[in-house]
């Protein structure tokens, strides 16, 4: 989906960069896309020719989260909309990146942890048939999945209440190397829609306020409600972000130098560079340390599944002689 998503930005942007007006490019690209896409587009045509603002026809095409809406209300209202589809489709690209390389780090892990059930388990095929082969593997594989899908499903209840979600997304924060990538990956997505918002020209304290607003993570919701409040109250933002401990101390630094040089965009792009440098380089150790994990509780499971076949094998012999 994220591919399809970064090449229809770059369409979009093309479009937007050759003087093509959004109506039409949605027209365009409503014969071309998927029918999904095409049902959406069109709606989104239907709002325009009834005097509605973009943000609203981009709402009714069920195709765009908020985050990609307000992106690119802002970049329409600030003449700046090929920009801002050009740095949707690199934001969407990395994603792509990302997933993929999250993907095949855990694959091996994975693989493991199931060549582990299956295959010394193979001789109950010969003790006791396949289907007590078959019992025995779902079982464990079963008892795999539960232990892998609770935090999951975790989330999803903590979900339904601010305060269970927050303290939730403490705990999660708390996990070595998974909490600094969930929680620099949800800084870095929110930094991003505070430079497109402020690049576009929305005002800095809206621009914080809505990035903030768009953000799935509590803490950072209110993190950035602190800096909008101490905005709002006169402070500067060197002086709004300097006690705010969520955000790394480097990238409070370069948040203050960008806006005592004038150059907060730029400065904006560089710190969510950093976060999510810092978050793959995070998932990558975290990745390895579970993939280390799994390793050894692999092997101790197959070291105590032979020693107990050959246990049970001499007490065998021995009750023979």
């Amino acid at each position: 989906m994220w591919g399809d998503r970064s090449q229809l930005y770059h369409r979009l942007a093309t479009l937007s960069d050759a003087g093509i007006p959004l109506r039409q490019a949605f027209h365009m690209l409503a014969e071309s896309e998927s029918h999904a896409y095409c049902q959406g587009f069109l709606r989104a045509i239907a709002v325009i020719d009834a005097g509605g603002d973009v943000e609203d026809a981009l709402r009714e095409t069920d195709i765009f989260n908020n985050f990609e809406i307000m992106m690119m209300a802002a970049g329409e209202r600030g003449g700046r909309l090929p920009q801002t589809f050009a740095r949707l489709a690199v934001y969407h690209e990395a994603r792509k990146k990302r997933l993929w390389a999250i993907l095949s780090r855990i694959a091996y892990p994975f693989a493991l942890l199931h060549a582990a059930v299956l295959l010394p388990n193979l001789v109950i095929v010969v003790q006791q048939g396949v289907a007590a082969y078959l019992y025995e593997v779902c079982s464990m594989l079963a008892i795999i999945y539960v232990v892998i899908l609770t935090p999951f499903a975790v989330a999803r209840f903590a979900s339904s209440s601010p305060t269970l979600a927050v303290t939730w997304e403490r705990l999660l924060f708390a996990v070595p190397w998974l909490g600094s990538f969930l929680r620099k990956y949800r800084l870095a997505h929110a930094i991003t829609l505070w430079h497109g918002l402020y690049a576009s020209g929305v005002p800095l304290i809206t621009a914080v306020a809505e990035a903030g607003r768009a953000s799935d993570s509590h803490n950072v919701q209110a993190l950035f409600s602190r800096l909008r409040s101490k905005l709002e109250n006169g402070l500067t933002i060197p002086q709004a972000v300097t006690d705010e401990r969520l955000l790394p101390w480097e990238i409070r630094e370069l948040i203050c130098a960008g806006a005592i040089s004038g150059q907060l965009d730029k400065m904006l792009l560089t710190a969510r560079d950093r976060l999510d440098e810092e978050a793959d380089t995070a998932m990558r150790m975290f990745i390895a340390a579970m993939g280390t994990f799994i390793f050894v509780a692999v092997a101790a499971f197959i070291a105590w599944k032979v020693i107990s076949f050959y246990a049970g094998y001499f007490q065998n012999i021995a009750r023979f002689y």
